[in-house]
Parts: structure tokens; sequence; C-alpha cells
């Protein structure tokens, strides 16, 4: 019979109350990974826009290189840093639907090895309608 294996889970979502809570304390860091446009704003969409407050912006994109391809962990660090997501703070993500802010999340805990970082897993969207 094959020995039991012990798994130890890392929440990775945060709730609408928890970020509210970030939002006032501004202890950590809340990063749109949206558009520029979205972030400001001034995209076309029908429900509400704009972004969390004291969110900074991070857009998904730079992600990626020329090919669409996953850049290079230094190169991804770098890029992180220049925008003060640093891995001694705690990071919320969030976008409109959850699905880049995953990806962000994959690249700053797994790639990365950021140690607190989350994902607001109701999504902007949540708070927009």
């Amino acid at each position: 019979m094959p020995a039991p294996i012990s798994v130890t889970m890392t929440p990775w979502s945060i709730s609408s109350t928890m970020v509210l809570q970030e939002v006032k304390a501004t202890s950590g860091i809340i990063v749109d990974v949206r558009s520029l446009e979205e972030y400001n704003g001034t995209d076309e969409t029908t429900i509400r826009k704009g972004h969390f407050p004291n969110a900074i912006n991070f857009e998904f994109s730079q992600v990626m290189d020329d090919k669409s391809m996953m850049k290079f962990p230094a190169e991804l660090a770098k890029l992180f840093k220049a925008k003060g997501i640093t891995p001694d703070k705690e990071i919320i993500l969030y976008c409109k639907t959850i699905m880049r802010a995953g990806i962000v999340f994959f690249i700053l805990s797994d790639m990365l090895n950021y140690k607190n970082v989350k994902v607001y897993d109701e999504a902007f969207f949540r708070l927009a309608i």
C-alpha cells in the first residue's frame, strides 16, 4: 500500500472584503493587470470604468515578448521591480475576469518565487455591476 502524502495548500484568492481592507490599510500593493485604457476608464465598455483606489497598473501584455511568448524570469523580475512590485510586499492582483491576473499570479508565485501574492477572485467585473 502506498504511503499517504501530505499536501499544503496556500490560499491564492482574496475576497472583496479583504481587498477593501487592504485598500484602507495600504499595507500591500493592489495591482490592476488590465490595459492602461481599462485602468484609466477610457476604454469602450458598458460596465463601470476606472480602477480600485490606490491600485497601480501593470499591463498584462508586458509579460509577453513580440512573439506572444512569456519573457524570461530575469526580464520579468526587472519589469515588476520597476513598478514597485517586489517580493517583500503583499500583492493583490485583479483584472476584469481573473484570467490575466491568474497568469501574472503564476509568474510572480511560481516563476519568481514571490510568497505573498493573491488574486481578487471576484475580479473588477464584480465591482462594475
